[in-house]
């Protein structure tokens, strides 16, 4: 049995449609509970100056930036964690 070209366009929609619904279901989530996150780690560098870090560390932008005017910095003084 020999279909018309306009069935067989609608069967192949109709099949391509469902593949690409049952590809889309399949796919992989990501984990966004709290509880599975890694926790932040804050560390002071000096006044004022908080560094946060989780995981493990790959590549440190900061290694190809200029040093901090550490002078500078500790003219403006210290103050508390700001997140307690």
């Amino acid at each position: 049995m020999k279909l018309s070209g306009a069935c067989s366009v609608k069967i192949k929609s109709k099949l391509l449609t469902g593949i690409l619904i049952a590809i889309c279901t399949c796919g992989h989530a990501q984990t966004t509970s709290i509880s599975g996150m890694d926790k932040l780690e804050w560390e002071k560098i000096m006044a004022d100056v908080w560094k946060a870090s989780v995981g493990e560390t790959e590549l440190n932008a900061l290694d190809y930036a200029d040093p901090p005017k550490i002078e500078a910095i500790k003219e403006l003084g210290d103050t508390p964690y700001p997140f307690q």
